[in-house]
């Protein structure tokens, strides 16, 4: 990393219900690791899908990066590591769908971001148990700037009372 720029710390949010999804954390967190440099990571939480039905549960992982680049640089390297993993464009339509490997930037700690393309914090994490149970394990006092509430407060006051378990495992980027 350049030490003339500023640097961003951001959590993301991987997931992914194809494939041997937790060989694909493992991939992408050398290639985050690679162009930035990771300060912490959630254990891997297994959860039903959410929003629609697939045939085999995901696996999320919550991930402290800090690198050189803005909000907007960051989801062009979160695209590009998905499609390397074999990610196509969201479909049209807005639907979910299952897939090898997801990125979401949860959080910039730096900045909050609202334009057509990227919304920090995701506008929907308050409603994820699957996004708060990990987030909750490594940031419980992080505060979302728009309401005012810790990680913790929020995945106590979730409306989504699904199955959010951790997984014995923890082979991701060793």
């Amino acid at each position: 990393m350049h030490n003339n720029t500023e640097n961003y710390n951001y959590i993301l949010l991987l997931g992914g219900n194809l494939g041997n999804v937790e060989h694909s954390f493992g991939q992408a967190l050398l290639v985050l690791d690679a162009v930035g440099k990771i300060r912490q990571k959630s254990k891997i939480y297994k959860s039903k899908p959410w929003g629609f039905e697939a045939a085999t549960d995901f696996l999320n992982q919550a991930v402290e990066i800090e690198i050189d680049k803005n909000p907007e640089q960051m989801l062009d390297v979160c695209k590009q590591i998905e499609k390397a993993f074999g990610r196509t464009s969201k479909p049209a339509d807005g639907q979910y769908e299952s897939r090898t490997l997801d990125i979401d930037i949860l959080f910039c700690k730096q900045t909050t971001v609202d334009t057509a393309n990227l919304t920090v914090p995701h506008r929907l994490l308050h409603k994820r148990r699957f996004a708060l149970t990990p987030l909750a394990e490594c940031w419980p006092t992080l505060v979302h700037p728009q309401m005012g509430k810790t990680v913790e407060q929020l995945l106590a006051e979730c409306d989504d009372t699904s199955a959010v378990t951790a997984l014995e495992t923890t082979v991701t980027g060793e």
